[in-house]
């Protein structure tokens, strides 16, 4: 059972290890080519490097050519974002790496809803153009995953920081008289008593054993006038 748990664990540390393995190159070209506008866009010097997004921006026009002409910056902003994720999870290493991943991966997520909500209350505006199964293979299906990976990886990461969190021991904490709980003091009293009982006892039997030894035996008594 053990075994199956360590496994079952290595298994979703993996899974967050390729996600992101495979999600910080995209965020580079995807901040890249929102920054670098218009030189990344259809006609642009550095257009060839960024060929996908010719489709992509016709399915989304945040990244389209109105929208940077209008200019709107929510792209740029998210581009921005992008770049801040990669530079706390993956350039400046820290020991505190499940709290960065935790905050990268929180970030994600956030940004994620954003988008989708900023979406739907705008009517759909730009991406309401599409067929549904244009819009299901290019816009849900790939915010879904964001949603649902960078939420798994919350959970995971954030399961261990509480885990961290509770490492000490009861027994090594310093706590002053006053944050003392009732129960807690009994049981000090209680223990206290025990070992000065424990200690006269002790005491007594050593008197009892002294007197036998220095009065040349066991079987004389001391009588009290």
């Amino acid at each position: 059972m053990a075994h199956s748990d360590t496994s079952s664990s290595r298994w979703v540390y993996t899974c967050i290890s390729v996600w992101f393995a495979i999600t910080a190159p995209i965020m580079i070209m995807d901040a890249l080519y929102c920054l670098l506008r218009p030189r990344t866009m259809i006609g642009g010097d550095l257009h060839w490097a960024f060929g996908l997004y010719e489709v992509y921006q016709e399915v989304d026009y945040v990244y389209g050519v109105k929208a940077f002409e209008n200019g709107e910056g929510f792209a740029d902003a998210a581009g921005e974002f992008h770049l801040l994720y990669l530079l706390t999870t993956h350039v400046l290493p820290h020991p505190c790496s499940p709290l960065l991943g935790y905050s990268s991966a929180l970030m994600t997520l956030s940004k994620t809803i954003l988008y989708v909500t900023q979406e739907y209350f705008c009517g759909w505006c730009a991406t309401g153009h599409n067929t549904l199964l244009k819009a299901a293979f290019f816009w849900y299906m790939p915010n879904c995953v964001w949603i649902l990976l960078s939420s798994l990886t919350i959970y995971v990461l954030g399961k261990d920081i509480i885990a961290s969190l509770r490492v000490t021991s009861p027994s090594t904490s310093i706590s002053s008289p006053s944050s003392r709980t009732p129960g807690a003091s009994s049981r000090e009293a209680k223990l206290k008593l025990n070992s000065e009982t424990a200690s006269q006892t002790q005491s007594q039997s050593w008197v009892g054993t002294s007197s036998g030894a220095g009065g040349g035996g066991a079987g004389k008594t001391l009588k009290v006038h």
